[in-house]
């Protein structure tokens, strides 16, 4: 176990936590600032898992289960968020929920399949079951999220968050990086990243909470300019 993969993701969930901090204080409470701030939170409880697991070595099963029942739901939250924004979202779209819930539940009855491998200066390696499929289900929506982003990207609902719009689909970009590069020094047989893809692009993903953060506050221009008035 290499401790700076604690340290770093310490790190990363004091900042997040800091950021989440700040959009409860200064950000309105309109209901997409409100699903940023859920994202935000689960990507800083991921990060002290992981510091959980590599810096305090507190090493199980059970921690390896939940830190992958948290990430699980940010893809589709991240989808949510984007079909809101450009006011697409249906009650329909509730399943897209569906496959995360359906992997937390299977994941429940096979828990002592899951540990950590390894923990990187950067990155932990975790095993669990039907990884490929997982993949799958994990980068669709984020997938989907960007195409949404590039797609309505000079005409959101609320003009006065095109700019963070943009940020947004920046900070995506950024996040997806890890995966792209994974996937082609797979295709040369080099799956090193790949097998800690989660870790490694959650750390990325450290921008995208930045992105949500200057989402939320722009998000919030009116009011504070009535409170400065």
């Amino acid at each position: 176990m290499d401790n700076w993969n604690g340290i770093i993701s310490l790190l990363i969930a004091c900042i997040e936590f800091i950021l989440l901090i700040n959009i409860l204080i200064f950000a309105d409470k309109n209901p997409l600032n409100k699903m940023a701030v859920k994202i935000v939170a689960v990507l800083a409880t991921y990060q002290l898992i992981e510091y959980l697991i590599c810096g305090v070595n507190l090493q199980s099963s059970y921690i390896t289960y939940t830190a992958f029942v948290v990430i699980s739901f940010l893809p589709p939250m991240t989808l949510h968020f984007t079909l809101k924004l450009f006011d697409k979202w249906k009650r329909g779209w509730s399943l897209i929920y569906l496959p995360a819930a359906a992997f937390t539940i299977y994941y429940a009855f096979i828990l002592p399949q899951f540990s950590t491998a390894k923990c990187s200066i950067f990155y932990a390696v975790h095993n669990y079951p039907h990884g490929d499929l997982f993949g799958l289900v994990y980068y669709l929506p984020i997938l989907a999220t960007m195409i949404l982003l590039f797609r309505f990207r000079n005409n959101p609902v609320n003009k006065k968050i095109k700019a963070s719009v943009k940020i947004l689909l920046g900070a995506l970009i950024f996040t997806a990086l890890p995966v792209l590069t994974a996937f082609i020094l797979k295709a040369f047989e080099l799956d090193g990243l790949l097998r800690a893809i989660v870790s490694v692009m959650c750390k990325f993903a450290i921008g995208y909470a930045f992105a949500l953060a200057i989402f939320a506050l722009l998000n919030s221009k009116d009011k504070n300019a009535r409170n400065n008035s």
